[in-house]
């Protein structure tokens, strides 16, 4: 039986598997820059990898605020359908909460829409509390 391992997205990654992860996270067509997101220092990707297949993919960018010091943001989280339940989600999610740690982050957080019943659930299991920021977003 095929072992999955977590990695760093690379360059050298399929931009055709990387899309299709993205393009069931947002069902639309995505063209992810790579190259850009592998030469942030800021932007930390990592995937579920098996068998050459990419299984899962979840980034946490790193930012500093006056308030509250480094923060991590958790951003697209995603498991292929055919491998949800499979228990990748955790695992990437604890694997972005250790790189936070390393790199001592105050807190960090994610957004989820309330349809998003299971993965909701996830994050509370790690210890996420849900708040009503009223968060607003103007898309440039």
């Amino acid at each position: 039986m095929s072992r999955s391992i977590i990695r760093e997205l690379c360059g050298n990654d399929s931009v055709e598997q990387v899309s299709r992860l993205i393009s069931q996270l947002t069902r639309r067509s995505v063209v992810p820059d790579i190259a850009s997101m592998v030469m942030d220092p800021s932007c930390h990707v990592i995937v579920i990898e098996c068998d050459g297949e990419l299984l899962g993919l979840s980034s946490i960018v790193f930012y500093r605020t006056p308030t509250r010091g480094l923060t991590g943001r958790i951003e697209d989280v995603v498991v292929d359908e055919k491998m949800r339940g499979s228990g990748y989600g955790r695992k990437m999610l604890e694997a972005l909460l250790d790189e936070a740690r390393i790199r001592k982050t105050v807190c960090v957080q994610l957004v989820s829409e309330p349809e998003r019943a299971t993965a909701r659930a996830l994050y509370d299991s790690l210890g996420f509390t849900l708040r009503e920021t009223g968060e607003f977003t103007h898309w440039l």
